[in-house]
């Protein structure tokens, strides 16, 4: 399946810098992605899939890079079912 745009992800901020961002405006879409980005980069897969999973909550819709991100996290945690389910989920937000 085709990868989602990851530009997102890009930032030069710190992962404190990133924190504190997120928890200054907690329902801002970019900061969100890019502190779980950091979280998962860092082998934190636990907290990165809690931030990532937030993130539909608080938006009522998951967006596709995170629907992305949710598997990546849960295939690195071996929950394989899981993964290929939120997989499947990513898949179906692109047709």
């Amino acid at each position: 399946c085709p990868t989602p745009d990851l530009s997102v992800l890009q930032t030069t901020l710190s992962i404190e810098s990133l924190n504190s961002e997120h928890l200054r405006a907690p329902r801002s879409l970019t900061p969100a992605i890019r502190l779980a980005h950091q979280h998962m980069r860092r082998g934190n897969q636990k907290r990165a899939l809690g931030i990532l999973r937030d993130i539909g909550e608080q938006t009522n819709t998951t967006p596709p890079i995170v629907q992305f991100m949710i598997a990546h996290c849960l295939a690195k945690q071996s929950n394989h079912l899981e993964a290929h389910e939120a997989l499947l989920g990513y898949v179906e937000m692109l047709e």
